[in-house]
């Protein structure tokens, strides 16, 4: 893409990611979990945050290895000049295993059939490999009761290197369920048996990094709270830092009368003579329709309803309670103006889902700024 659009931003419309907050972050857990390493999850490029200057910010630091979900992820990390080891979680077509080879990324082995199915893709050169343990989730990886038959068929074939064996939590962020300790239990057994042969073991997301009191082992995979969000998708920890923030522009101001509507299906109509804004962002930056009439953002620190429906590119505020508001004045959509914030947390609850989704879905149209703030 021609980099002059990168400067242009014509709407002035942007998602702030701040570098330091990210840093701040993996060195409170680097502290906390200390003897254990941190492993920076960039999956789904960064979690919207931007995949590439999180990982030399995760470089800079020493962090043994990075993951991300799929190998063409990886592949976008070693073409960007990153170095650090790259474990890639999710399924790869057996054909491209050369390029884990060519490229030093590490793979993740789940089952028998796609050990089976890699194998004679792997000659000419050695394979690093985690196995991937099921021990609750039931979504990838082998049955606890199986690993002994998978780690000696991977010692048969000869060429992979078997360098990890790891599982994950499925209930870490419920600090009421006993789950999340039974399958500590069983991967801890495994890793008694293992620790002579294998390297890394590890088991802690972030959830598990924040509410349990467990051994996370070798490194911890951290992801949603690395970038300052609560892996319970409630209440933000102090401790933690929000990496991202989202500003645009209202565009226009206007006043309209009692009984006049507004957007799409004329789902608001005005009770009384008003002054709305209209702001520059809609569902195909990633700013959700469901946010119809029902969200908030921020405009010289006060907050403003949502009126009406959130159309594709942009959607009308309530500005009634705002001083003198121009064309052109900052309008927050994620993040703090003064003392007012419009968190993730916020948005998902509205939405009925999780932090996650919510930085996952600003689309590639909203530019992504770098900061040292």
């Amino acid at each position: 893409m021609d980099n002059r659009m990168d400067v242009l931003n014509s709407r002035r419309t942007r998602a702030c990611i701040s570098l330091t907050a990210y840093r701040r972050n993996l060195l409170y857990f680097s502290e906390q979990g200390a003897p254990s390493l941190i492993a920076p999850v960039i999956k789904a490029d960064g979690y919207g945050h931007g995949a590439i200057p999180l990982a030399k910010v995760a470089a800079d630091l020493g962090c043994p290895y990075l993951c991300v979900g799929f190998l063409e992820e990886a592949l976008q990390l070693r073409y960007a000049g990153v170095t650090l080891p790259i474990l890639v979680f999710n399924y790869f077509a057996p054909e491209t295993t050369p390029l884990f080879i060519q490229e030093n990324l590490t793979a993740t082995v789940y089952s028998g059939y796609q050990l089976e199915a890699i194998a004679p893709y792997i000659a000419g050169g050695k394979l690093r490999a985690h196995l991937k343990v099921d021990t609750g989730m039931s979504r990838l990886g082998v049955k606890p009761e199986e690993v002994e038959r998978l780690i000696r068929r991977v010692w048969e074939i000869g060429n992979i290197e078997l360098e990890g064996l790891y599982s994950h939590f499925a209930t870490a962020d419920d600090p009421d369920s006993d789950f999340a300790r039974r399958q500590y239990e069983q991967f801890a057994a495994l890793r008694r048996l293992y620790r002579s042969s294998i390297r890394y073991f590890h088991i802690s997301n972030s959830a598990g990094a924040q509410y349990l009191s467990v051994d996370p082992f070798d490194f911890i995979r951290l992801g949603i709270s690395s970038y300052g969000l609560d892996a319970r998708n409630q209440k933000r920890p102090s401790e933690l830092s929000p990496v991202l923030s989202w500003e645009t522009i209202l565009s226009h101001v206007k006043t309209i009368r009692e009984g006049a509507s507004i957007s799409y299906g004329r789902t608001f109509i005005a009770d009384r003579p008003m002054t709305i804004g209209t702001v520059a962002v809609g569902y195909a930056d990633g700013y959700n329709r469901l946010l119809s009439n029902r969200g908030s953002v921020l405009v010289k620190g006060r907050r403003c309803p949502i009126l009406g429906r959130v159309c594709m590119d942009q959607f009308m505020i309530d500005l009634s309670g705002i001083p003198a508001p121009e064309p052109g004045e900052k309008v927050t959509l994620l993040g703090f103006d003064g003392a007012e914030e419009i968190s993730c947390e916020e948005i998902a609850a509205l939405l009925s889902t999780i932090n996650y989704e919510v930085t996952c879905l600003i689309s590639k149209r909203v530019p992504r700024v770098y900061t040292e703030v």
